[in-house]
């Protein structure tokens, strides 16, 4: 990708999300899109790097943040580092993993729709990496809702378990018992009895 296409990409993301994009050489900034603020930054840059080599998964946006707020980290493949934030989320960042961020400048975040921010993400990840990778992608990379996604796992498996046993008919209780009881008593005969025995049918509660 040529040079005034990524810039073009990167100024299109502060347009939609409102986020500032830093750009990174190893550890020295060398670009920056979005307002320039009077504060210094909000993140310690000497992280950065090192936050790259323990968090980073191929190919997809690391997220995070602290108080709320939220950061995107993605690298490419000539050795740049692309800072995505400060933003507010409906993320919840307590769950993310964290950054040295100042309290007193929080007042200057700006705020955009999580999904919105992560298909922006997406884009800017599959221009600079070639990765097909979607927004939806980027929570599951990034552990996020991990906790919501087993909850509602274990919520389905509850919901067609009782709808098995509640709205179909059934062998009588008793049956059941005794033909178990037959295999694992190896009985045959009782086995071939029970089984063609002739019992009403019933719906289980």
């Amino acid at each position: 990708m040529d040079k005034h296409t990524k810039a073009a990409i990167l100024q299109h993301i502060v347009r939609v999300t409102h986020a500032e994009v830093r750009v990174f050489n190893t550890s020295t900034q060398i670009d920056y899109y979005g307002q320039k603020r009077r504060e210094k930054s909000f993140v310690n840059e000497a992280n950065i790097v090192s936050l790259l080599k323990k968090k980073a998964k191929p190919g997809v946006p690391i997220i995070f943040g602290r108080h709320s707020v939220c950061y995107a980290l993605i690298a490419d493949r000539m050795s740049f580092y692309y800072l995505i934030g400060p933003l507010t989320t409906g993320l919840d960042a307590a769950r993310l993993p964290q950054v040295n961020i100042k309290i007193e400048q929080l007042s200057h975040t700006s705020s955009c729709d999580t999904d919105v921010w992560f298909d922006e993400l997406s884009l800017l990840q599959n221009m600079l990496t070639n990765s097909p990778i979607q927004g939806t992608d980027i929570y599951q990379a990034n552990n996020i809702g991990a906790v919501e996604v087993h909850e509602n796992a274990l919520r389905t498996t509850a919901y067609f378990y009782n709808n098995q046993e509640n709205n179909f008919k059934h062998n009588p209780y008793d049956q059941e018992v005794r033909e178990l009881k037959s295999i694992e008593e190896g009985n045959i005969e009782r086995l071939n009895d029970s089984m063609h025995s002739r019992l009403p049918v019933m719906f289980t509660r």
